[in-house]
């Protein structure tokens, strides 16, 4: 089996259970929804708008290295934006409350 980097874009609350959202790294020219993330031991572009639902467990992950705090962001900016496309923008707005 072919095992594919991937990019985790769920919370690390939520990884450790064994599940995960993810986002595909692949060798892809830039664009909009594509980030190329510095510093980590693969090469190519995170596929922001290819989300997926992955069991960590039965695939027999490995952590390969982290990205730094901008580039998770980048990455989160570009899901939120590829989803309020789908769904359009009153669908996919997220409520601000006060704490």
């Amino acid at each position: 089996m072919t095992r594919w980097p991937v990019t985790a874009v769920s919370s690390l609350l939520f990884n450790t259970s064994g599940r995960a959202l993810v986002c595909p790294v692949v060798l892809a020219a830039e664009g909009p929804l594509h980030i190329r993330p510095t510093n980590v031991p693969c090469e190519g572009c995170v596929l922001c708008e290819q989300v997926r639902y992955a069991d960590l467990t039965a695939r027999g992950w490995t952590r390969l290295g982290s990205a730094s705090c901008y580039e998770v962001m980048d990455v989160s900016d570009a899901v939120m934006g590829s989803l309020m496309i789908r769904m359009g923008e009153k669908e996919a707005a997220v409520p601000i409350v006060p704490l």
